[in-house]
């Protein structure tokens, strides 16, 4: 991430999501990695039913990810990983000093060069 806030240099996305979770232990928070199954609302609480356990919370963080849209070129399923990418800011250091290209309605700004 280059604009994020605190971080001049820029800061990896999954660098950024470490440090945020070794914050969150140093609070006492408790991280579960488990699918979850069912989620319900009673009152001011929820319920996470999860493959092993439930739980109840004041907050639910629900992070699901993110997906990208194919543009239909030829060959771009099998290509994904071995030369086609979707994340720029993600993936552009893979392609330093090397010749590409890039296509999308959503294109941030760019500069040549850059990593």
């Amino acid at each position: 991430m280059e604009n994020y806030p605190g971080f001049t240099e820029g800061i990896l996305g999954s660098e950024i999501a470490q440090k945020m979770e070794a914050q969150a232990v140093r609070y006492g928070t408790q991280i579960v990695y488990e699918e979850v199954t069912g989620l319900s609302r009673k009152g001011d609480v929820f319920e996470a039913v999860s493959t092993e356990a439930s739980y109840a919370a004041r907050t639910v963080i629900l992070a699901m990810g993110a997906s990208f849209r194919m543009i239909g070129v030829p060959n771009e399923k099998e290509l994904t990983g071995k030369g086609v990418s979707y994340c720029a800011t993600c993936d552009g250091a893979f392609l330093k000093a090397k010749r590409s290209s890039r296509s999308g309605a959503e294109i941030p700004r760019f500069k040549r060069g850059s990593s």
